[in-house]
């Protein structure tokens, strides 16, 4: 399956899973192809930006406690970092399966800002929600540098390009933040 369909797949799993009242288990098979799918997609970013990389990078994807959460997402962070505790190059998938937020984002319990967030609700032009239903997966106003790409509108070069443009930026904010902190 290549880059473009992968993603398809997973906004239209997004879609189909926030329209229904039931949850999905990890431990389902249903569950464990969607977490299938999303190692496939970051794997497959991971190939086409990795050697353009200025630092190492771990990955994660949503998987939830017991149950898939309602924006699925993957993260790429620097090696050691939590997604719930550390900045991450991260792409949510919208609710309603109209595309995806990509770009650095920052998670609600982060004690110390590296950049102001963009507040991506204050526009009327929010084309793809990624809150969820809780404080803690709230993801609109996470990004320091939200890029939208829509389904409609996807373009691989556009989201590689961003993801790339992301990295940079993260470690730029990093290399800020550890300056900082020596003097």
């Amino acid at each position: 399956m290549d880059f473009h369909k992968l993603f398809n797949s997973v906004c239209s799993f997004s879609k189909s899973y926030n329209s229904s009242k039931g949850t999905v288990r990890s431990s389902q098979p249903v569950g464990q192809r969607v977490i299938h799918k999303l190692n496939r997609f970051s794997n497959a970013i991971m190939e086409m930006v990795g050697n353009d990389l200025t630092m190492e990078l771990s990955t994660y994807v949503s998987k939830g406690q017991s149950t898939l959460p309602r924006v699925l997402w993957v993260a790429f962070l620097p090696r050691g970092h939590r997604v719930s505790t550390h900045a991450s190059i991260a792409v949510c998938f919208g609710r309603h399966g109209e595309g995806a937020v990509l770009g650095v984002m920052e998670p609600a319990g982060m004690s110390q800002r590296l950049a102001p967030l963009v507040n991506r609700t204050a526009n009327e032009g929010l084309r793809v929600d990624v809150d969820g239903p809780n404080p803690s997966t709230k993801y609109n106003n996470r990004f320091i540098n939200p890029k939208e790409m829509l389904v409609d509108e996807f373009d691989e070069g556009v989201f590689l390009s961003h993801i790339k443009d992301s990295v940079v930026l993260l470690a730029e904010l990093l290399r800020k933040k550890q300056m900082d902190r020596s003097f």
